[in-house]
C-alpha cells in the first residue's frame, strides 16, 4: 500500500487532538452553543483514526478500502453540516 494511506489515520488523529484542545474556538467559529457537539465530533474522529491505524497496521486490503469509503462518507456528511452551520450563521 502507498505511504499516503498510512498518513490518513495519523492526520485524523491530529485533527481529533486539535478539536480537543481548541474546542472553544471551534464553538465560536461554527456558532455552536453546545459543548457536547464538539466532544461528539472529537470522539468520532478519534475512533475513526484509531480504527484506521489498526486496520492499516494489520494490512487487510478489503477492510482498508471499506474504511476509506466510510471515511469519505463521514467527511462528506461533516462538510455538509458545517456548510449549513456557516450559512445559518452568516
Amino acid at each position: 500500500m502507498s505511504p499516503v494511506f498510512y498518513c490518513l489515520p495519523i492526520s485524523l488523529l491530529l485533527l481529533a487532538i486539535y478539536a480537543r484542545i481548541y474546542h472553544k474556538e471551534l464553538m465560536v467559529l461554527l456558532g455552536i452553543s453546545s459543548k457536547k457537539t464538539v466532544h461528539k465530533f472529537y470522539w468520532t474522529v478519534l475512533i475513526f483514526a484509531i480504527t484506521g491505524v489498526f486496520l492499516f497496521y494489520k494490512g487487510t486490503k478489503l477492510v482498508c478500502i471499506i474504511w476509506l469509503i466510510a471515511l469519505l462518507l463521514f467527511i462528506g456528511i461533516l462538510s455538509f453540516l458545517i456548510f449549513n452551520l456557516l450559512l445559518k450563521k452568516g
